[in-house]
């Protein structure tokens, strides 16, 4: 789950991926591509059900991944990283 791991807000992001399964019947238009409603249920699932000693260890794995870069990026800045994420992603799907 790298996307959630760099964008995850700890105690916000179960409310959110709630918010996406009741905003439209049609689920293309709910969830970004790759994602669907299955699929946020088991996200939602993992975080309710993962204790506070978990969650800062799942957050100390992140930082400590050499794969990975984590860094603060201003609010209004975010859409493009996670643009850019979701380009290369769908790049490594199509090989």
């Amino acid at each position: 789950m790298p996307l959630l791991r760099l964008f995850r807000l700890p105690m916000k992001l179960p409310s959110v991926l709630a918010r996406q399964l009741s905003w439209s019947k049609n689920e293309a238009e709910r969830f970004p591509s790759g994602w669907h409603e299955e699929r946020v249920r088991r996200v939602l699932a993992h975080y309710e059900e993962q204790t506070e000693e978990e969650a800062v260890a799942e957050d100390e794995a992140a930082f400590g991944d050499r794969t990975q870069t984590v860094m603060e990026i201003p609010n209004e800045l975010v859409l493009t990283p996670r643009e850019l994420i979701a380009k290369r992603e769908a790049q490594n799907n199509a090989q």
